[in-house]
């Protein structure tokens, strides 16, 4: 009597593919194992772990939690994840899966081309990377900082630095300043430091003011509109210069240096990223 044949599309499991479907889509390596279950709780567990990560880039100032204590648990969850794969594929090496494998490719295409964008436009709507190039706003940011804005804050505050359209002769794609002047304000610089109400700020943030003798204002800010300062008052072109702001060019406020660059010699600036801006 003949033996019964194999399932026509059984074809062996390799660690190695199991590796890259992990990397790829968080979960899909252990589905390639035949742990389904287990697949789908790695993949909500990476997508809620990721949820964490993009709420403390936008909202949390506090070094590391800001930045490297996210993202290192983000990676330590991606290479256990990938380990957990390969040990279970290694396993069940020996019992064939029966999927074919245009199926996995199927998969990684929808993640890659479909989920991942749609996630990705989400994220925008909540925050957005910039370059900074400018000297406008030293020391508390500087020449090729690379920036994270949260643009789900639509209150302005006095103080708060953000991301805004520029005005229609600038040729930066975007700028960056520190708002001073709220609608109905009266806001006035002397040498350099601002004055709101009638009140000398206090200016922590300010170290290379303009010469003594520069006066400007006062003005009113109208509504709907800032009155905006860059912290380097003497190489900073601002309201100042090109008026005020209108509240729906701003963008979103900035939160924390991501990462940081020497702008002529490409040399990587590691004590400021994760730096907060306050």
């Amino acid at each position: 009597m003949a033996e019964p044949s194999a399932h026509p599309l059984a074809r062996d499991r390799h660690v190695l593919a199991a590796v890259l479907l992990g990397v790829l889509v968080p979960g899909l390596g252990q589905a390639y194992a035949g742990y389904t279950i287990r697949a789908c709780i790695w993949f909500v567990g990476a997508v809620g772990l990721g949820t964490l990560t993009v709420h403390a880039l936008l909202t949390n100032q506090r070094p590391p939690l800001n930045l490297a204590l996210p993202m290192t648990a983000l990676l330590a969850y991606y290479l256990v994840e990938i380990v957990d794969a390969a040990r279970l594929t290694r396993r069940q090496a020996s019992t064939p899966s029966t999927h074919p494998w245009w199926i996995w490719i199927t998969v990684v295409a929808l993640f890659l081309f479909v989920v991942q964008p749609a996630v990705t436009s989400v994220f925008r709507r909540s925050g957005q990377g910039f370059t900074f190039e400018s000297d406008s706003m030293a020391p508390t940011l500087l020449n090729h900082d690379y920036v994270m804005a949260n643009k789900t804050i639509i209150e302005r505050q006095h103080g708060e630095v953000i991301v805004f359209a520029p005005p229609a002769d600038s040729t930066r794609p975007r700028t960056i300043a520190r708002v001073i002047g709220l609608p109905g304000d009266r806001v006035a610089v002397h040498d350099g430091r601002a004055i709101v109400n009638d009140v000398p700020l206090v200016e922590p943030y300010i170290t290379v003011p303009r010469p003594r003798g520069y006066r400007f204002g006062p003005v009113s800010v109208p509504r709907g509109t800032l009155f905006v300062l860059g912290d380097n008052r003497g190489a900073a072109r601002d309201s100042r210069y090109w008026g005020f702001l209108p509240m729906q060019d701003v963008v979103g406020r900035v939160n924390l240096v991501y990462f940081s660059q020497e702008p002529i010699t490409g040399a990587i600036r590691w004590d400021r990223i994760g730096q907060p801006v306050r």
